[in-house]
């Protein structure tokens, strides 16, 4: 990274949850010369509070242009959503227990995976294999919860 893209360089800006860095290399798909961003707070899909900036994992923060900035936020998404699917599968015990919350987190996978299955050759951050498989297993675990003709009669 240039010195122009340092945080403590006078053209970066830090502008709400997205820290702005005008110019560099995206650190996933080694893109040069665009603008970087680095997202350090926000909610993910559960509405849960993540903080980048102080997390103990984060000593050497990764910079990326708009669109890999945008799916590394797809990423999250995916990453918190099957950890949820994973609980939910277990013992029952998650997020995705309430219908409707399971009915939109396959909604969000099925954006995402509309988005990752056009626009990029490749997807650096999130494989749409990855997506297309989540999407299966989160309509498996909806379809599993319907109550079926047989145990109606």
């Amino acid at each position: 990274m240039s010195d122009q893209d340092h945080p403590s360089h006078p053209d970066h800006q830090q502008t709400g949850t997205h820290t702005h860095v005008p110019s560099g290399i995206c650190d996933a798909c080694g893109k040069v010369g665009v603008d970087l961003y680095k997202v350090s707070l926000g909610k993910d899909f559960f509405n849960r509070t993540y903080d980048r900036l102080s997390h103990t994992e984060d000593l050497h923060p990764k910079w990326f242009c708009s669109p890999c900035s945008l799916e590394k936020g797809y990423q999250r998404d995916v990453r918190n959503i099957h950890q949820e699917l994973e609980k939910l599968l277990a013992d029952g015990s998650s997020l995705l227990s309430d219908e409707k919350t399971l009915l939109q987190a396959i909604s969000h996978v099925e954006k995402i995976e509309s988005h990752v299955k056009r626009g990029r050759k490749i997807h650096v951050l999130l494989p749409p294999r990855e997506v297309g498989l989540l999407l299966i297993e989160l309509q498996q675990a909806l379809a599993a919860r319907l109550p079926t003709e047989h145990s109606q009669s």
